[in-house]
């Protein structure tokens, strides 16, 4: 999961008055249904179309939201989840 996307997913959504963003272009998502796999986001087809997806957050992907919120606790997520690069390691 790229988490600088799925931040600023969050944060789309969050902002939006109703709670609902539509989810444009293949890497967004992507990344989407990777935030549903893990129970951040629900998403649902919009007015019945093939390619127009809606994202709400759930009351997980509102907890990782705030987490997200401070850019320390995020460079940590991300040290965490990312592979490290083959140079780091044989050091």
């Amino acid at each position: 999961m790229n988490l600088t996307l799925a931040k600023q997913i969050l944060q789309a959504v969050e902002a939006e008055p109703d709670g609902c963003f539509k989810v444009d272009g293949r890497k967004m998502r992507h990344e989407a249904k990777l935030m549903q796999e893990a129970g951040w986001l629900k998403l649902t087809r919009a007015n019945g179309t093939r390619s127009a997806i809606m994202a709400r957050v759930t009351e997980t992907g509102h907890r990782v939201s705030r987490l997200f919120r401070d850019d320390s606790v995020t460079q940590r997520l991300h040290d965490a989840i990312m592979p490290r690069r083959a140079s780091a390691i044989s050091r």
